[in-house]
């Protein structure tokens, strides 16, 4: 094996060649090359891609809605297919908690987006809420702090037979549907009921 060294490499020159050795320089080493860092963009954009979505969801879970047992349904509910007409306007985003979708809309849009899924029939309703023993109705509903002002709309009806119920919030812009899995108008407004004015 020979040397890789120049200066071993000349004297094993002059030894095999008796001492004399010819005067042909010895060709230099090649540089040493270092190897080129290949770009790496495609990392950077997965990892922002990743990003972005966690804090998507983590924003749809902070804001859309609760999580936590209280915001669930009875087990008996859930949702289902709809009939209903197309909704009108801008929707916002859409979630689904615990069985009950809730739309979000641009506030200025709430009111046509409501009444693509609940026309208005020019009947004021007065007095206890129809939906609570079983009848459809839409009227206007207030939060029990302030039983006077109109916090927003809600609708409760039939689809396919199965109970529907329909809800904006004005203050939030929030449009909302619960569909129970059967015909049950009262069960599934005393579910509502209890969400919106949790003991």
């Amino acid at each position: 094996m020979l040397p890789h060294e120049p200066s071993a490499v000349e004297s094993l020159l002059e030894r095999s060649l008796g001492g004399h050795v010819p005067l042909v320089p010895f060709p230099p080493r090649p540089p040493e090359v270092t190897p080129r860092r290949r770009p790496r963009g495609w990392v950077c954009a997965a990892a922002a891609v990743v990003i972005v979505t966690l804090a998507g969801v983590a924003l749809a879970t902070r804001f859309i809605g609760r999580t936590d047992d209280s915001a669930r349904p009875s087990a008996s509910f859930t949702t289902a297919p709809t009939t209903a007409a197309p909704l009108i306007g801008h929707r916002l985003s859409s979630a689904q908690v615990g069985g009950v979708t809730v739309d979000y809309w641009r506030p200025a849009e709430l009111v046509a987006a409501y009444r693509s899924v609940a026309p208005d029939d020019g009947v004021a309703a007065v007095g206890p809420a129809a939906c609570a023993a079983g009848a459809p109705e839409e009227r206007a509903w207030s939060w029990p702090d302030a039983p006077d002002a109109t916090a927003g709309r809600y609708r409760c009806t039939s689809e396919r037979g199965r109970a529907v119920m329909w809800w904006t919030v004005e203050a939030t812009g929030v449009l909302g549907r619960a569909i129970a899995p059967d015909g049950d108008l009262a069960a599934l407004f005393a579910w509502w009921s209890a969400q919106r004015d949790p003991a």
